[in-house]
């Protein structure tokens, strides 16, 4: 189905998070708006930007959205499993990277830099549904080291620096490795992740952290 190659400031993306918060729109200028490429979900019948499900091109066929969400597959987050160690995942940095400087769309980065951190939380990801605390802990501790090589300023003392790394590269780090791992696009992970989302479309509750994550 045939959109036309931009979308207009009246249509609405219908994804979990959309990246194209106001506050991005204003940073990037009015011709953001006008360069938006959307795509169609054959599943939903719904439209999404490109960024918003993780896309770079047109589909060469139907596209699906991930709006039939799924479960998480355990086998791919075992015990002591590393962000930065996993040959998969080589990609992370660099894409965090991306994340802290605006060159990746990311809500959470948007709306926190317009000291909007009320909105950035909810817009936080629900990851106590699916892994433990320690596990989130190495995560965040990981991620923690690793900045100091792209934020020279970066001081685990500062308190919005931290407010960055908790509600902005953790949850985006996450996103990220759920959508490698799965195989799935973003919007699955982002549906998964949903602090508000609806028990309904993401299947089994709290219970799930004991199967995906038992260390």
């Amino acid at each position: 189905m045939e959109k036309g190659k931009y979308g207009t400031e009246d249509e609405n993306c219908e994804a979990a998070l959309c990246q194209q918060v106001p506050e991005r729109k204003k940073r990037r200028g009015e011709r953001a708006e006008n360069q938006q490429n959307w795509v169609y979900c054959e599943d939903c019948f719904k439209w999404f930007h490109f960024e918003c499900v993780g896309i770079e091109r047109v589909p060469d066929g139907p596209y699906f959205s991930g709006c039939k969400t799924k479960e998480l597959n355990p086998s791919n987050y075992p015990s002591g499993m590393s962000l930065f160690q996993s040959p998969e995942l080589a990609g992370l940095k660099d894409h965090l990277k991306n994340i802290l400087y605006g060159n990746t769309a990311s809500a959470r980065h948007d709306l926190f830099n317009a000291r909007k951190e009320h909105e950035v939380l909810i817009h936080s990801c629900d990851c106590t549904s699916y892994f433990t605390g320690s596990k989130i802990r190495r995560f965040t501790n990981e991620i923690k080291s690793f900045l100091p090589s792209i934020w020279s300023d970066f001081k685990p003392t500062n308190t919005r620096m931290m407010s960055y790394l908790m509600s902005v590269l953790v949850p985006e780090a996450l996103i990220y490795m759920v959508t490698i791992k799965e195989g799935c696009s973003r919007q699955t992970a982002e549906k998964l992740f949903a602090v508000n989302r609806n028990p309904a479309d993401a299947g089994q509750d709290k219970n799930r952290s004991e199967e995906t994550d038992s260390e």
